[in-house]
């Protein structure tokens, strides 16, 4: 009777497991309005605070960069389609609508993690030999704040979809279609800004659209290209973000994300997303929190040791 008992326990939590990994893990898509629970894996600077903002890299360093993936494979390879979007959000240490650096992108890569990738203008996605390798076997979308004269057309920030290189095959700025025109989106205001990704398995097109947060999914995308994805993909592939700092301290957010794969990325719920921090005071200085202590520590320790040396003297 014991045994039986004993089996018929292992064999309900043996199910158990079964169904919580399957939950876990869908091999076709997810969606996550925030990051608490999320199936994900990351690594340098990225963090996942209390109400589930996802933060690529933050203030406290100069040159960060973080990653964070799903940390289940995909099937992207032959015909197969697939569709994402996101909120992500920007914000320097000198304020709104101030320099920031360095950028973040959607990534496509053949592994969790991006071995030998290098911060500053290589957005933790590449390092100065392995860019434009096509071994690499990555497909990306940057939204890169600034200019960089050895991989940029554009010198101010843009969107670009990157192949296996940091040279964009296509990239313009941010702007988002309204009224029979594109309007500009300042993607270092701060303020949340959604992005659609698709690819089309049939076509071999693909396309990418931005729009402020709570504005409507414009029908005519910010940028395209045609290219069959499946001769880079492998057989299993990952998906995620990259974003990296320079010299100027950078928060890079992304506050939900859902993906499919052949069909329609599930719509997120823009009104259960975390909210973001206040933004970050504006620095007096371009360097980081810790060398802007350093004036102050100057002049406080002689005044501090002129007091002791006159009570000193008094006391002789």
């Amino acid at each position: 009777m014991r045994t039986n008992i004993y089996f018929k326990v292992h064999l309900c939590f043996f199910f158990l497991l079964i169904i919580d990994r399957s939950l876990a893990a869908d091999p076709d898509g997810f969606v996550y309005n925030d990051f608490k629970n999320a199936y994900i894996t990351r690594d340098g600077a990225a963090r996942v605070s209390d109400n589930g903002l996802l933060r690529l890299t933050d203030l406290s360093d100069k040159y960060e960069q973080g990653h964070v993936f799903y940390s289940g494979p995909l099937k992207l390879k032959g015909n197969a389609s697939f569709s994402t979007t996101f909120v992500f959000a920007i914000a320097s240490e000198f304020g709104v609508n101030k320099l920031s650096g360095q950028g973040l992108a959607f990534v496509v890569a053949p592994q969790r993690a991006l071995p030998g990738a290098l911060p500053n203008q290589y957005l933790g996605l590449f390092n100065e030999t392995s860019n434009g390798q096509s071994t690499n076997n990555i497909v990306a979308v940057e939204i890169d704040t600034v200019y960089s004269i050895e991989f940029d057309q554009i010198q101010d920030p843009h969107v670009g979809i990157d192949i296996n290189s940091l040279k964009s095959v296509n990239s313009t700025r941010p702007a988002y279609f309204v009224n029979g025109e594109f309007k500009q989106i300042d993607i270092n205001s701060g303020e949340p800004v959604q992005v659609w990704v698709e690819y089309d398995g049939i076509e071999k097109k693909l396309a990418v659209t931005l729009a402020p947060v709570n504005t409507m999914k414009p029908d005519v995308p910010l940028l395209s290209f045609s290219k069959d994805l499946s001769t880079i993909f492998l057989d299993d592939m990952y998906v995620g973000f990259s974003a990296s700092t320079q010299t100027v301290l950078t928060y890079h957010y992304i506050l939900g994300w859902s993906f499919q794969v052949n069909g329609v990325a599930g719509a997120l719920n823009l009104s259960s997303l975390p909210t973001l921090p206040p933004p970050p005071s504006p620095q007096s200085s371009g360097g980081s929190r810790h060398t802007n202590t350093k004036p102050n520590l100057a002049f406080i320790l002689p005044a501090t040791l002129g007091y002791i040396f006159a009570l000193v003297l008094m006391i002789f």
